[in-house]
């Protein structure tokens, strides 16, 4: 994953990004050394782990942080907040949607985007190879279980947020997790 040093929401990989920052957000430290993988379900880093990955009680409950140079709009903060809840969304990877959503607010668009969708769309196929099309299908069926589907297809459209590859794989990593924690498909 490349690291662009001027922007001011670093990418790193983004599970263990939003653990990191669920872990923070709920006043849990964090150490240096956190290894998100391999810990016994007794151990209590896999329980706060489970608890980073579990969505506020309440659909109110997300805290949506903005920059000071975005205008809040209240109408769609509180949408966003229902469509998180419905999908089971946590709070580490809802922080990181709404950083990517404002950096595409402040970027070009028209071609620029459709370049964009396209590098995005090989990036992602050369990282999964043959199972891109299925983990693409896995992050469309987080965003199918949210109401207003077609409000959040426009928005993601719009802003060009859909063709981001860290939402997609954020997305598509949730829906692996929420399989495996349902033992079904998400």
């Amino acid at each position: 994953m490349r690291h662009d040093p001027t922007d001011p929401y670093p990418a790193a990989d983004p599970l263990e990004a939003a653990m990191r920052e669920a872990l923070l957000a709920r006043g849990q430290s964090v150490s240096d050394d956190f290894q998100p993988s391999g810990v016994a379900a007794s151990d209590p880093l896999a329980e706060a782990l489970g608890a980073a990955f579990t969505p506020p009680p309440r659909a109110e409950d997300y805290v949506i942080r903005l920059p000071r140079a975005i205008e809040p709009d209240r109408a769609l903060e509180a949408a966003a907040r229902s469509w998180f809840h419905a999908a089971g969304l946590p709070q580490g990877l809802v922080n990181g949607i709404v950083a990517a959503y404002c950096r595409r607010l402040e970027a070009p668009s028209g071609d620029v985007e459709s370049a964009r969708a396209d590098l995005a769309r090989a990036e992602l196929a050369r990282e999964w190879g043959e199972a891109c099309d299925s983990r693409i299908a896995l992050a469309r069926s987080v965003i199918a279980r949210c109401a207003g589907q077609g409000e959040i297809a426009a928005i993601l459209a719009e802003s060009g947020l859909g063709n981001d590859p860290w939402l997609i794989r954020s997305l598509a990593a949730l829906a692996e997790a929420q399989q495996g924690k349902a033992g079904g498909p998400a």
